[in-house]
């Protein structure tokens, strides 16, 4: 019975220190998606000389450029897509609270590390497309 109380303790510690983990790792998620949404500027801000005057904002199909525009477009470009990335994370790790059926609060973890990933994903995407 002795035994019995103490892995029940130990198990508790573990839940306990488990949650501890998860609730630090929320937070450096908080301050580490601000990180990945300005990668993009920095990068721009890096290659920036190096660019032309003019350089090709899109594509048709067949992969050949079909508008032409400054440099000075890709700003506005990286200005959008970065908002759009911490927009996005914040919007999936607080969906629980406008979710009406509260579905999304049992997978509020999980949500918070999608948004963590997309964020991730849409920095890629934008330091690609510079």
């Amino acid at each position: 019975m002795v035994l019995t109380i103490q892995n029940k303790k130990e198990m508790t510690i573990d839940f306990r220190l488990k949650q501890l983990k998860k609730i630090e790792m929320n937070k450096y998620f908080k301050w580490l998606i601000w990180l990945v949404a300005f990668i993009p500027g920095i990068y721009l801000a890096a290659n920036w000389n190096s660019l032309p005057e003019k350089v090709a904002l899109h594509f048709d199909l067949k992969g050949n450029p079909d508008r032409y525009g400054d440099k000075t477009e890709l700003l506005v470009v990286v200005a959008v897509l970065s908002l759009m990335t911490v927009g996005i994370y914040f919007l999936l790790s607080n969906i629980y609270k406008i979710d009406p059926k509260r579905y999304a609060a049992e997978n509020k973890d999980r949500l918070q590390r999608m948004g963590f990933a997309v964020g991730i994903f849409m920095s890629a995407l934008c330091c690609v497309i510079i």
